[in-house]
């Protein structure tokens, strides 16, 4: 299951953002392979309507819940809700989020087959797409 956890700052000892929106990171973990991405949060220096794009970073990272540290805003909560991801509002490391939500989802690791089943599935998903954009280019 992937999660976005709001971050002041890059790493998982940051602590969780109280803003949601504009917060400076967005940390997209996945629970079952117990890795993480961390991206700037491309809505931060949005001059208005920063909480809805924020919004739907977190869709496209196939988010099913986010985890920040304050209520977002009316819109950004509506696209948020819409999509059927959770919020969790969270105070504390980021570190300390992922362990709260491998709790309460009691989350297992996958198996290496499986993990490698799912990659080689993303790798042929992207192979795709990458001929899909060259075709276009042509």
């Amino acid at each position: 299951m992937r999660v976005v956890i709001t971050a002041d700052g890059p790493g998982l000892d940051s602590p969780v953002s109280v803003v949601f929106g504009r917060a400076p990171y967005f940390i997209v973990y996945d629970l079952e392979r117990d890795t993480y991405e961390t991206f700037l949060n491309p809505a931060q220096g949005a001059f208005g309507g920063a909480g809805p794009l924020a919004a739907n970073f977190v869709a496209q990272q196939g988010a099913r819940v986010l985890v920040t540290g304050g209520v977002p805003g009316p819109n950004a909560q509506g696209v948020i809700m819409s999509l059927g991801i959770e919020i969790i509002q969270f105070q504390g490391s980021v570190r300390d989020a992922i362990t709260m939500l491998k709790s309460r989802y009691n989350v297992k690791p996958l198996s290496k087959e499986e993990e490698l089943r799912l990659l080689k599935e993303e790798k042929a998903r992207i192979e795709k797409r990458l001929k899909e954009i060259e075709e276009a280019l042509k």
